[in-house]
């Protein structure tokens, strides 16, 4: 697209003269009763100008050699953003490349840097990433310049199966109008959570270990079970790239008749969540092991009970059961084995059998951390 040049042309723009006649439309001519409309020079030039406004508007610079005939139809794909552009390698994008862009990163790690918010002459520009490939590699989205990033930190990933859309003011910032997909990390043993870097804000639920039972003998008909370990659950606002340390409690071994078993271990989230293991059983006579307690976060609460041990054979309204924990996993005694914790944090239940029989309680399962990042 680009200006008339001729050497009967101006060089300054011609208003148009003072207008008379009907607003309408072209009309043919019919020989003897009405002359054929005009194609007037101040019509051209409207026309012209109403095309050029496309290209000062996006930026792009007219064609001067009158080859380029799709320069308007580029500048109309960029303010709607209607480009689609395909990403293998390491680059930096333009603003003339607004719309969706595929990004596979089956080569390799990609780096991609955003064109300057303002690069579009002042036109806001809209980018959506779309992730089309399911390697184990990196990929990145990068500001440029000194362009600030609104509630998101630069570079943002851009993980496996993500779609994000980021979209400048046409000044200096950029907003992400969607966020990648919800993520999930579950600890079952101690270790680090890292807030990824378009992470504000987390869910996360901490549970203790669960405690241990005590086992039967020929004194000992039934073993005392072990307590289920405590819990709490709380959603908190976190900073991108901050870490946090991980810690989970162990269940708590069996121990054999007439010994106290082990207590379960203590759970936590940081300084944010924590939640002590289920108590040892049999520390007192042949009682059961008390749930543990939560602490931290919006709600709160302790790990069941368990079931005290018996010195007779008589069964009658004995309940002999595990304490459970957030996730359940209470279990009966056993004849002659019983059952460990079976869900995160439950205590271990006792075996029971005839007085000739020896057998060491079961152990607690250990607790765990559950974390959703929004």
């Amino acid at each position: 697209m680009q200006r008339i040049q001729d050497p009967t042309a101006s060089t300054t723009l011609v208003g148009p003269p003072s207008l008379t006649g009907p607003v309408g439309y072209f009309q043919p001519a019919n020989p003897g009763i009405t002359l054929a409309t005009r194609f007037r020079y101040w019509y051209a030039t409207m026309l012209q100008e109403e095309l050029m406004a496309f290209l000062t508007k996006t930026g792009i610079t007219p064609d001067t050699t009158a080859t380029e005939f799709n320069q308007v139809l580029a500048a109309v794909e960029q303010i709607a953003g209607a480009n689609v552009a395909t990403i293998t390698a390491t680059g930096a994008l333009t603003s003339a490349q607004a719309g969706v862009v595929l990004v596979n990163a089956t080569s390799g790690n990609i780096a991609i840097t955003l064109p300057l918010a303002a690069a579009a002459n002042g036109l806001p520009t809209e980018f959506t990433f779309v992730r089309t490939d399911a390697t184990g590699n990196t990929v990145s989205i990068a500001l440029a310049g000194g362009d600030t990033p609104l509630l998101f930190a630069s570079p943002v990933p851009l993980v496996v199966n993500g779609v994000m859309t980021l979209r400048a003011d046409g000044v200096s910032k950029w907003a992400m109008l969607s966020r990648p997909p919800r993520w999930r990390q579950v600890f079952s043993t101690s270790g680090t959570l890292v807030v990824p870097n378009y992470t504000k804000l987390i869910n996360a639920v901490a549970i203790g270990g669960g405690s241990g039972a005590t086992g039967c003998s020929t004194s000992v008909f039934a073993g005392a079970c072990g307590g289920g370990g405590g819990w709490a659950v709380g959603q908190f606002t976190v900073t991108p790239g901050a870490s946090y340390t991980v810690t989970i409690g162990a269940g708590g071994a069996g121990s054999a008749a007439g010994v106290a078993s082990s207590a379960g271990g203590s759970t936590s989230l940081g300084a944010l969540l924590s939640a002590t293991g289920g108590q040892a059983a049999g520390t007192s006579t042949n009682a059961g092991g008390m749930g543990g307690a939560g602490s931290g976060g919006d709600y709160q609460g302790n790990g069941g009970d368990g079931s005290d041990g018996m010195t007779s054979a008589t069964l009658a309204n004995w309940p002999g059961v595990s304490g459970g924990s957030l996730f359940g996993g209470s279990r009966r005694c056993g004849s002659d084995a019983g059952f460990g914790g079976s869900a995160p944090g439950a205590g271990g239940s006792a075996p029971y059998s005839q007085p000739s029989t020896t057998t060491n309680g079961n152990p607690g399962a250990a607790g765990i951390v559950i974390v959703e990042g929004f």
